[in-house]
């Protein structure tokens, strides 16, 4: 008879801890999976379709957040469905050095997210203005009007660009000193001035949240949005847990 497949929702340290009381996807019992000082966190699974419903989502969420309550984790990307408890021992096996090096990188940390929000539109770049070019003065008159509104448009969105640099800098630099390791993103929408992650010590949390407030302060034309903390996710997702089942027999 063959196993049943097991759905993977991280890799922790401190395997010998037990595992808390939480219901997996379909109410399923977690199971640990030990290796040495690190286990996969499973649960049996039926099928291979994961559906990505909000109830599944929260589920595979709500398991990795109650596991980092006492313990390190690599969180695993949602719908990660293995063939059998021994794909899953093979893959905490065959790459144990690498999940032993991100746990200890994450212990003790965790992460917060940040999301600024601003009005682009008040950059005041409207009043720049574009010179006229002799290269410009030999072509019809529409041809001119569009090349230079052309060029007024280029240099209102350098302008833009470069006021969301400095101002995000005036945010991330701070909050990045706090924390261990930090990602950012620029202007992933006109509204959304800065997306960032942080992994935080756990005892510097009070701090970074703190510092969120005291720039929203001196920053009141632009909003905060401090979110976690968090599992891992942002720093842990380079590692080599599976998307895909396939991957399970690499």
């Amino acid at each position: 008879m063959s196993l049943p497949m097991v759905y993977l929702y991280a890799v922790t340290d401190w395997p010998e801890l037990p595992l808390p009381d939480i219901p997996g996807l379909d109410q399923a019992r977690i199971l640990g999976l030990s290796f040495g000082e690190i286990a996969a966190v499973v649960s049996p699974r039926a099928t291979a379709i994961v559906p990505a419903s909000i109830v599944n989502i929260r589920r595979h969420e709500a398991v990795v957040e109650a596991l980092m309550t006492d313990r390190s984790v690599i969180p695993a990307r949602f719908g990660a469905v293995l063939d059998d408890e021994r794909a899953a021992r093979r893959i905490i096996e065959s790459h144990y050095t690498g999940f032993l090096s991100n746990l200890d990188r994450v212990r003790g940390r965790v992460e917060l997210g940040l999301r600024v929000l601003w009005d682009g539109a008040q950059l005041g770049t409207g009043q720049d203005q574009v010179p006229s070019h002799g290269s410009t003065s030999s072509l019809p008159a529409s041809g001119r009007a569009y090349l230079r509104t052309r060029l007024e448009a280029e240099r209102r969105e350098q302008a833009q660009q470069e006021r969301a640099a400095a101002v995000a800098n005036e945010l991330h630099a701070p909050l990045a000193r706090l924390s261990a390791e930090s990602t950012q993103q620029l202007l992933v929408t006109p509204r959304m001035l800065m997306t960032a992650a942080y992994l935080v010590n756990t005892d510097r949390v009070a701090s970074f949240r703190k510092m969120v407030a005291d720039l929203s302060k001196a920053h009141p034309a632009l909003r905060l949005l401090c979110t976690g903390p968090w599992p891992p996710y942002n720093f842990t997702m380079g590692s080599v847990l599976p998307t895909e089942r396939n991957e399970a027999h690499v």
